[in-house]
């Protein structure tokens, strides 16, 4: 049965000739009608579709989709307002961490960005200094340990996603770690889950986000209070695949993400944080878009950029210079701080 879901409605009813299923298929992001209007599920009357039957996206790692809006205008939507108030639900936050293969190399100035794009494979080039992904494993697990140390009257269910998750252009709508209250058993789990991790392959950051909020809005039924937090560190480099898909059909799909998917996910409560790592320079643009759809711009006066410039942008948490374990520590300190609307002790 193909499913039809609109964002007014939680996605549960199937009807026509595809099964509903929580298997994920690897045909596409959610194996819905061809041709559909939003990726990720069959398009119906209304607002653009949040994902459809279960799904992961597959394939090879190709040509990415351009950086930046298709259109000159950088805001063709409506932004909400970061939330100023807790409610008494659970807060879900699902961070959606990229483990493509250039996570692997050393930091700049150690290596550039460019040399490390230039490496096959990427490598640290000095053994004895840590690569992006160490930083970011290390940083993560030591900035969500303070969730645990939050006195109660805010609950806080956290959980992790990773992608590639086959060293090519998969994504998949199954957390590495579930959603669950964040007590120190939890972190615990998603701290061994990034300790485990091996960076490789592609950066299928279309796929990753769009599953991300498939899951928090269909699985787990969020309609408020949910935050997808994606960290990367460059752009998405799966274009060749998603165009082969008769499901997700023909187009930029990155510019689909923050004109359509990124604001029906606002619309439903799912806001989205991005976090560019070095090697991120060249998609500034397109990830202050992203924050900017997903309702989380740094500032009111930002600069989103254009596609004419995608290395110009700063509505994001853009960690591409400076100091990035410490940069990297201030933003999730930052993020988690609004999240649960007081300080971390």
């Amino acid at each position: 049965m193909r499913a039809r879901y609109t964002l007014l409605a939680l996605i549960a009813a199937c009807a026509g000739s595809v099964a509903c299923t929580s298997n994920d298929s690897p045909a596409a992001f959610a194996g819905a009608n061809a041709g559909a209007a939003a990726l990720g599920g069959a398009s119906g009357a209304g607002a653009p579709a949040l994902g459809g039957s279960q799904g992961a996206t597959g394939g090879t790692s190709g040509g990415g989709a351009s950086a930046g809006l298709a259109s000159a205008d950088p805001l063709p939507f409506t932004v909400a307002p970061v939330r100023t108030g807790c409610s008494t639900e659970d807060i879900r936050v699902l961070f959606v961490i990229d483990r493509s293969g250039s996570m692997n190399c050393n930091l700049p100035p150690t290596t550039t960005s460019e040399d490390c794009e230039a490496m096959s494979p990427p490598a640290k080039v000095d053994t004895t200094k840590p690569s992006k992904w160490e930083i970011i494993a290390q940083t993560l697990s030591q900035s969500l340990a303070e969730l645990a140390m939050l006195d109660g009257s805010v609950r806080v269910q956290a959980g992790i996603s990773f992608f590639s998750i086959d060293g090519v252009c998969s994504a998949t709508s199954t957390p590495a770690v579930p959603l669950d209250v964040a007590t120190q058993a939890q972190l615990d789990r998603i701290g061994q889950a990034l300790a485990k991790q091996t960076p490789r392959g592609g950066t299928p950051i279309v796929g990753a986000t769009v599953l991300a909020y498939k899951h928090l809005y269909q699985t787990l039924g969020a309609t408020g209070d949910a935050h997808v937090v994606l960290i990367t560190d460059g752009k998405d480099s799966c274009g060749d695949y998603y165009a082969a898909q008769p499901s997700i059909g023909p187009g930029d799909q990155v510019a689909r993400l923050i004109a359509s998917e990124a604001p029906t996910a606002l619309g439903a409560g799912i806001k989205t944080w991005v976090i560019g790592a070095p090697g991120s320079e060249v998609a500034r643009s397109t990830l202050s878009s992203l924050a900017v759809a997903g309702g989380t711009r740094r500032t009111d006066d930002c600069t989103p950029g254009t596609a004419t410039d995608p290395t110009v942008g700063d509505c994001h948490y853009d960690m591409t210079t400076g100091d990035f374990q410490s940069t990297l520590t201030t933003a999730l300190r930052h993020i988690l701080e609004v999240v649960t609307c007081r300080s971390i002790r």
